[in-house]
């Protein structure tokens, strides 16, 4: 048996356990005490054959329930209509003030519905169903007892089709209703004058190996829209200089396609890095990160390219996002924007470009279909829409094209500034530091006069 300690959220712990090849999840509070129904819940989920992601959705629902119910010293019998509005309101503050809000509350809003409401529902919907409770969740009768917990649930396993079913307001009733498609909030994108702003902050204020990696995970996140998880998936023998050489001989692209160790939901989809980039990273390995792992003396490195200063270990994308939300905070950036801010900027540009090419080669400009092209650089999962050949096709020819030529040079320009910057802050710092040995040479040689 092995057992694998988990996820803590304030009162609720959650603990995995591998038995007899078989994953179970354990939940308890504070005080040690086993919570059975979310114990048998979660692993009902499991054995019903949902995927990884739902799985995590799930329990993702349970610890932030039981964390509420817990805090408020409820019992998870009590819940009716009214504390669950208040438990929606009470997750909507959680996630605004977590590091990672991207500022759009109405996104936030529809991201509760999915992730936190509807499985809270169908956990009491199972509770029901078990005889844990006899008036716990249903459609409310117009005589006799009432349920606790309005939901048409129950209606659903009965009708024929999913179009006979009810609808979702009524199977989740206390989802958010007023949560259009925007938030009217300031732009999530990232501008030009921001991606300076930022490089120069981190170019000023840190130094050595922890400047040069988070001047590279900027880098990064601007040039592929790569997420902070697959910046914590990225190993430097990915970046091998004869590995690269080799990739690139096989293909006349300026393109390596660089699949992370961890990606989003188990996605296994490449990221496109530029050969502007490449370089970058490479040189990045031979002589930051190199320098770095000698210096403390690092003997166990799994090849990870973003390590914490402190200890070596691989950065955790929960990590990278509060260091860059920290930064962030200080240059009074809105509330939410932040290193994700460079992955809309990312797709934003990749929708202009992919038009052009998209117009100089004789395609459609029609706005479905250049999502599609680039929704496959985004890595974003989609089964029924990405027509893989049809958009290898359509890459191959777009790296010919004079838009996609000068999109190539602009990168290089930039990288080139780059490094300028940064060689020129580094001969500075070198010059300070030589200045403050001669003082100490000078103040030594006075000592010794006034000595004799």
């Amino acid at each position: 048996m092995n057992i694998v300690p988990g996820n803590k959220i304030d009162l609720i712990n959650e603990t995995k356990v591998h038995l007899h090849r078989v994953t179970y999840y354990v939940y308890q509070d504070s005080d040690g005490n086993v919570i059975w129904p979310a114990i048998n819940f979660i692993n009902f989920i499991i054995k019903e054959g949902n995927n990884d992601s739902t799985i995590e959705t799930y329990r993702q629902a349970i610890r932030s329930l039981f964390n509420y119910i817990l805090d408020n010293k409820r019992d998870w019998m009590d819940i009716n209509d009214e504390l669950l509005g208040v438990y929606a309101e009470w997750q909507l503050r959680q996630s605004i003030n977590n590091p990672r809000w991207r500022g759009d509350t109405n996104t936030t809003k529809r991201n509760i519905n999915h992730d936190y409401l509807a499985p809270v529902y169908e956990f009491y919907f199972w509770a029901q169903k078990q005889g844990l409770h006899p008036s716990l969740l249903g459609v409310q009768p117009e005589q006799g007892d009432k349920y606790q917990i309005t939901s048409a649930l129950p209606l659903r396993d009965k009708a024929k089709s999913k179009k006979d079913g009810p609808k979702k307001k009524q199977l989740y009733p206390k989802s958010f209703s007023n949560c259009g498609e925007s938030s009217g909030g300031p732009s999530q994108k990232a501008e030009e004058w921001e991606l300076d702003e930022l490089n120069d902050y981190i170019r000023v204020n840190y130094k050595g190996y922890t400047r040069a990696s988070l001047m590279l995970m900027l880098r990064i996140v601007d040039q592929t829209g790569s997420r902070p998880i697959t910046l914590s998936g990225f190993a430097k023998l990915q970046f091998r200089k004869e590995t690269v050489e080799s990739e690139l001989m096989n293909t006349s692209d300026s393109i390596l396609d660089i699949t992370p160790i961890i990606q989003k939901g188990d996605n296994n989809m490449p990221i496109k890095f530029p050969l502007t980039l490449v370089n970058g990273v490479v040189s990045f390995i031979e002589n930051d990160l190199k320098e770095f792992i000698n210096t403390i003396g690092l003997n166990k490195h799994d090849g990870h390219l973003f390590l914490n200063e402190k200890d070596g270990k691989p950065l955790s994308a929960q990590e990278i996002t509060k260091i860059f939300s920290a930064i962030t905070k200080k240059l009074n950036w809105p509330k939410g924007k932040s290193l994700y801010a460079f992955r809309h900027r990312y797709a934003n540009e990749q929708m202009d470009i992919q038009a052009s090419i998209n117009d100089e080669l004789g395609f459609t400009k029609e706005e479905n279909a250049v999502a599609l092209q680039v929704s496959q650089n985004m890595t974003h999962k989609n089964h029924k829409t990405l027509l893989k050949e049809y958009l290898e096709s359509r890459t191959r020819h777009g790296f010919k094209t004079k838009v996609y030529q000068q999109e190539l040079m602009l990168q290089e320009l930039r990288a080139q500034k780059e490094y300028q910057n940064l060689e020129t802050l580094k001969a500075l710092e070198l010059a300070e530091e030589q200045r403050k040995i001669v003082n100490k040479l000078r103040q030594e040689i006075e000592r010794l006069k006034r000595v004799r």
